[in-house]
């Protein structure tokens, strides 16, 4: 499996890249593939014709969403195969009386995908398509809060969620998947 990662250069998504294998690469804003920036997006699309899998991780505001409909789109035109992994939030499961765009942002992503899952149900695209909703990371940042409590997901572990659904049989089935806050095993 080679997987293309954005947000994987530094932190969480850089270890992320290293646990998918060594044919996966990390892309972010400081090597030039920022997806904010739509000829730097326009990269990122080239740059993907070249792996089976494309994991978008990184995450600003509404971009996430812009470059899954940038990239299926693109994949759709090519008669490409292969598989996308959304990372979303688990926190889209939840009100909040405060508005957080993110969580606005985080909510389209989840549509968005939908979209593009249906379109692969009836035939329109040929790559499959996985939402992956994560609680609690497990970064450094999070690490330094006074409430920290392990019960956060690693990189090993949503590398290793990420090589099940693509190497399964049927991994048209698992259009998202929620994953739970759950205690760490620095042993996984």
């Amino acid at each position: 499996m080679r997987a293309l990662v954005t947000g994987g250069e530094s932190g969480f998504g850089k270890e992320l890249v290293v646990e998918l294998g060594s044919k996966s690469m990390g892309i972010s804003y400081t090597s030039g593939f920022d997806i904010s920036i739509p000829i730097e997006r326009e990269k990122i699309l080239q740059q993907s014709e070249d792996f089976d899998v494309f994991v978008n991780f990184a995450h600003r505001n509404f971009d996430q969403t812009r470059l899954l409909y940038e990239v299926g789109f693109h994949w759709q035109h090519l008669g490409k195969k292969g598989h996308i992994f959304n990372i979303g939030s688990y926190g889209t499961h939840f009100d909040s009386d405060t508005f957080e765009l993110w969580k606005s942002s985080k909510y389209s992503l989840d549509v968005a995908h939908k979209q593009f899952r249906k379109m692969r149900e009836v035939g329109v695209v040929g790559f499959d398509l996985t939402l992956i909703r994560l609680g609690l990371l497990d970064t450094v940042k999070n690490r330094s809060h006074r409430n920290w409590n392990k019960n956060a997901h690693s990189p090993r572990q949503l590398a290793r969620l990420i090589h099940q659904i693509y190497e399964s049989d049927q991994k048209s089935l698992f259009s998202e998947v929620d994953f739970h806050w759950l205690q760490s095993d620095q042993n996984c």
